[in-house]
């Protein structure tokens, strides 16, 4: 994730002059946004706020990027984060299995986001009393 600090006024000035519209910064910085309360939530153990928090993640990415969108499946891997964290660990991996599927189906096999997937998957596993699966 994009992070602009002091510099986001100019950035969105650059982007408008080369033809990227300001709404798309916006989403970013909603997203963003969603994904530290999700973390944050998570840290202190507010599980029924972070998975609430995941599932409002979703909804948004759905509604405000496109479907072949890396954030979309960002999006079930930080949801999965937060069942796993609340030991829910079946919700979790159908979360995991989501982003898996939609980053087979839009991206590219090398793309680094598939190794977080596959890490997060085998992470569920273990936590969940199944090391075999998780190989």
């Amino acid at each position: 994730m994009l992070g602009f600090g002091k510099y986001k006024n100019w950035l969105g000035v650059w982007l408008l002059l080369c033809g990227v519209p300001l709404g798309l910064i916006a989403q970013q910085d909603q997203y963003e946004h969603l994904v530290g309360q999700i973390r944050t939530a998570s840290r202190m153990q507010e599980h029924v706020e972070a998975i609430t928090l995941g599932l409002d993640l979703v909804t948004y990415t759905t509604k405000s990027f496109t479907t072949s969108d890396q954030h979309l499946p960002a999006s079930f891997l930080v949801t999965g984060d937060a069942y796993s964290a609340a030991g829910r660990y079946a919700e979790a991996e159908s979360w995991y299995r989501r982003a898996l599927a939609h980053h087979q189906r839009y991206h590219e096999p090398a793309d680094p986001a598939l190794a977080a997937i596959y890490r997060s998957l085998a992470s569920n596993y273990l936590a969940s009393g199944q090391p075999a699966l998780s190989r």
